[in-house]
């Protein structure tokens, strides 16, 4: 079953994020629903959001790629 999930990062780590999705095989499916922005919050301005649809198993699978990619998450990413 398809979830919706959001992530919040740095702007400089974006690029890195979207390699990872693509490994996992996140942006090849035709159902990802992939969006991305600038939060545009004024004491943050080079946070970014990633909002796509995956499964669980592809979910965990991504999780443990941007840890073995020394990627961070801002932690309003942790629990989606």
């Amino acid at each position: 079953m398809l979830k919706r999930r959001n992530i919040l990062i740095s702007e400089l780590q974006l690029t890195e994020v979207l390699i990872v999705m693509n490994e996992v095989g996140i942006t090849q499916s035709i159902f990802s629903d992939l969006g991305m922005g600038n939060c545009k919050w004024a004491k943050a301005p080079d946070i970014w959001f990633v909002t796509f649809r995956c499964t669980n198993k592809k979910w965990i699978k991504l999780l443990r790629s941007f840890v073995k990619e020394s990627i961070m998450l801002f932690p309003e990413t942790i629990g989606y």
